[in-house]
């Protein structure tokens, strides 16, 4: 037998080796699926509360005791100058080198660009934003497992969002066991649209939400809920704006520095500032992280509590100073999903 037969051979073995075990894998999956139970993570409980303050006094102490108040936390310098400084250029390359193929409606004031998701899988340097970010013992220590990043965004200027939580959108089994890292790329102040949160709305029971009123006003079969839907989103949204003012709960200004990160709570309000100088920039990159090998689902799963899901994720990670992130081969700019960005260098 040829050389080249024996490695044809070898390799129709191995693909069918490997269309075998997802096969058996996705089997588990259904015998394992579980509906997400609306309980509240490790971290809000009582004990962990106890955990923390048994800690030595200390920054470290003191920050995770503000996240359990407050729902969020700011570690200052998390990553160095140089890091951010590196990627920063490296996104104003790859701008310049992709700028004739850029659509008018990517941009959102001037000749900035607007989100732009997964950015760090055609920009290797923003890797680095979430590897070596020192936010990530304190997401550690809160999720009591090792923090990977599932996706990234990356703003050229403020993202002006309305006040929401991210949870349906990021929806995982068990429940709660996300976080919002954002990382700022140069300071931010009153006029280049700060992020907004609303101190104190994670503890906002989300049983006071019926997510299945919500979904029922427009979706008579629940298992055909669009992962998309606005609406849902929109009202859901709604709620969580009627019960933070219910509560006497008040916007806040988050004003940090370049190298500057913050982590908020599954549970918190927060949006983004008005941007009163739309001449400005406001570079930032926002991770959405989760523990290893936690489930992450979306819209049609939030709002169908009834629904069966896997309680393993099925991820494929690549590695930067022993950190994982999710990888992904795509990236996707203003969400636009019928563009195709592959031609992009």
């Amino acid at each position: 037998m040829s050389i080249i037969k024996k490695i044809n051979q070898s390799y129709k073995v191995q693909k069918l080796i490997r269309s075998v075990k997802k096969r058996i894998q996705k089997t588990q999956d259904r015998i394992d699926a579980k509906t997400i139970k609306e309980e509240l993570p490790r971290f809000d409980e009582l004990s962990f509360k106890k955990k923390v303050e048994s800690l030595d006094n200390g920054t470290f102490k003191n920050k995770l005791l503000s996240f359990l108040e407050d729902g969020y936390l700011v570690v200052e310098q998390s990553v160095s100058a140089a890091v951010v400084d590196n990627a920063v250029t490296a996104f104003y390359n790859w701008k310049k080198r992709n700028a004739s193929k850029m659509l008018p409606e990517f941009y959102k004031y001037n000749d900035h660009l607007d989100r732009v998701m997964a950015i760090h899988s055609a920009i290797p340097e923003c890797k680095a934003l979430f590897a070596e970010n020192t936010s990530l013992p304190y997401q550690d220590f809160l999720f009591e497992q090792e923090t990977v990043m599932l996706t990234s965004l990356f703003f050229e200027v403020g993202s002006e969002q309305d006040i929401h939580r991210d949870e349906p959108l990021f929806w995982t089994q068990p429940a709660h066991y996300y976080f919002g890292t954002w990382l700022a790329l140069e300071d931010t102040d009153a006029n280049n649209g700060p992020l907004i949160v609303i101190p104190g709305s994670h503890k906002i029971n989300p049983n006071l939400i019926n997510k299945l009123k919500i979904a029922n006003q427009k979706y008579d079969d629940l298992k055909k809920i669009d992962p998309a839907d606005s609406f849902l989103w929109e009202n859901y949204q709604k709620e969580i704006q009627n019960l933070c003012e219910a509560n006497g709960l008040y916007k806040k200004e988050v004003h940090v520095k370049k190298g500057d990160t913050i982590i908020w709570h599954p549970l918190l309000a927060h949006g983004g500032a008005a941007v009163k100088d739309q001449q400005r920039t406001r570079l930032s990159f926002v991770m959405h992280t989760i523990p290893y090998e936690v489930p992450v689902f979306g819209i049609n799963i939030f709002f169908n509590p009834a629904e069966k899901v896997r309680t393993k994720a099925r991820l494929q990670y690549e590695t930067l100073n022993n950190r994982k992130m999710v990888y992904h081969n795509y990236l996707r700019i203003s969400g636009r999903t019928d563009f195709d960005f592959s031609k992009f260098k």
